[in-house]
């Protein structure tokens, strides 16, 4: 008869593995993840769903505190009921030195240890106070950002091989990903409430848009000015609840030119209530981009002006459409809002250099879309001043655009300069409304 051999089986050999149930574990352990339980909690059951996978004795679950210079260190295992309990917890400095979390985030990549006694490169009391002497430890961090690391033991001398890394590898960034998720969602969340909150705050009416002029919010001022809720302008266009109908083509004309990068942008403007009531509000629009430079939002905020004087025959006067510039070119010192006429304000002389009159036609054409005007756009206009850097023009209509080309001279000996729109005010000249243009030169134009 053949004898029957058998093989005695190590206390220390590695178990069987069910690579699908490891694998059902992960996505159960994913669904959770997404329900956003809390970070301790969800901690806690990665650091034991790897302890059940890899059968180790016990489990610790490291987390960096807010200020980031500490460890707190909790280590449970599984009790003779089956249950899971804490045995012990301790906290310890952020390095490299005082627990095995802090060394691993060091290295920033999962470790097996198999004598933990013995390892020169830390020493962790909590994992030797518990007689742990092999350990498998996985980092949870990001590029900059450090939340903590996962442990799970042994009491007895054992070897973790690549596979047991590799699962705990994949829980650990299941666990990574959703706790800066959850992180970012609250943080986003406190500066939304923050932001709501010194919106609503404030005086001055406020209105986001989104990049086509829609109304995404308004605060509290602007519905206690205008008599109408977020719920009425919500999604509508601005230049369909702001300004009044004689003001509308130059509402979007200096729309248009912010949303070409000409910015901020400052006027007034009449408003009509929900009552009918006329108010004239003092402008400031600007944008919010995005680091490709696209248009996430744009911040309008307004101040009511209305009891301010005004000058005689003044109808609607915006000061540096486009922005706060000087005719010449430069830049004008910044000036609070101030009454018609007085120091800083738009009837305030805004040229470097001196002007002189100029009662003469010339030829103007719209730029747009950025293309050099044909010469058959051109069209001539009543010229009122001149500067060096710039001149101004009498028009029934606001500009078509941020930016003209002026023909100056007697055909056919003409200068072309291309100039900026620097500032539009609309008053009664011979008893008729006209809006003063004032532009800026910027260089000059071929033909």
């Amino acid at each position: 008869m053949e004898a029957t051999t058998t093989h005695d089986v190590p206390a220390s050999a590695e178990p069987p593995r069910d690579l699908l149930k490891q694998q059902q574990a992960v996505v159960a352990l994913g669904r959770r993840a997404v329900a956003a339980p809390a970070p301790a909690l969800l901690l806690q059951d990665a650091a034991a769903l790897i302890a059940d996978m890899v059968a180790a004795d016990c489990f610790m679950v490291a987390e960096v505190d807010a200020g980031g210079e500490e460890l707190a260190l909790t280590i449970s295992a599984k009790q003779p009921d089956g249950s899971i309990a804490e045995t012990g917890s301790l906290r310890v400095a952020f390095n490299g030195q005082d627990s095995l979390a802090g060394y691993v985030l060091q290295v920033g990549h999962p470790l097996t240890v198999d004598g933990l006694v013995d390892d020169s490169r830390f020493r962790d009391r909590l994992l030797v106070k518990h007689d742990i002497r092999s350990a498998l430890a996985i980092p949870l961090c990001l590029p900059q950002r450090s939340f903590g690391a996962l442990i799970v033991g042994s009491r007895h001398a054992r070897f973790f091989d690549a596979a047991d890394e590799v699962f705990a590898e994949t829980v650990s960034h299941v666990v990574t990903t959703a706790i800066a998720r959850c992180r970012a969602e609250q943080a986003l969340a406190a500066e939304q409430r923050l932001s709501a909150g010194m919106l609503h705050a404030v005086e001055a009416i406020v209105l986001v848009l989104d990049g086509r002029g829609n109304i995404l919010h308004v605060n509290e001022a602007f519905q206690r000015i205008t008599g109408r809720s977020l719920d009425a302008v919500r999604r509508r266009p601005v230049w369909d609840v702001v300004p009044v109908a004689e003001e509308l083509e130059l509402f979007k004309t200096i729309f248009e030119g912010l949303c070409q990068g000409i910015g901020p942008v400052r006027f007034e403007g009449n408003l009509l209530t929900e009552s009918s009531e006329k108010r004239r509000i003092a402008w400031s629009l600007n944008t919010v981009r995005d680091a490709a430079g696209e248009i996430e939002s744009i911040l309008a905020t307004g101040t009511d002006v209305s009891e301010l004087p005004k000058q005689p025959g003044e109808g609607f006067a915006p000061a540096a459409l486009l922005q706060d510039r000087s005719d010449d070119g430069g830049p004008a010192p910044q000036k609070k809002p101030a009454p018609a006429g007085a120091p800083g304000s738009v009837h305030e002389e805004r040229r470097r250099q001196q002007r002189r009159s100029y009662p003469y036609r010339q030829s103007i054409a719209p730029v747009l879309h950025g293309e050099l005007p044909d010469p058959a756009d051109f069209y001539p206009v009543q010229c009122n001043d001149i500067a060096a850097g710039g001149f101004s023009y009498w028009s029934p209509r606001p500009p078509e655009s941020a930016t003209i080309v002026v023909a100056l001279g007697t055909p056919p000996a003409l200068t072309y300069l291309h100039a900026q729109i620097a500032h539009i005010t609309r008053v009664r000249k011979d008893g008729k409304w006209m809006y003063s243009v004032g532009c800026s030169y910027t260089g000059r134009a071929f033909y």
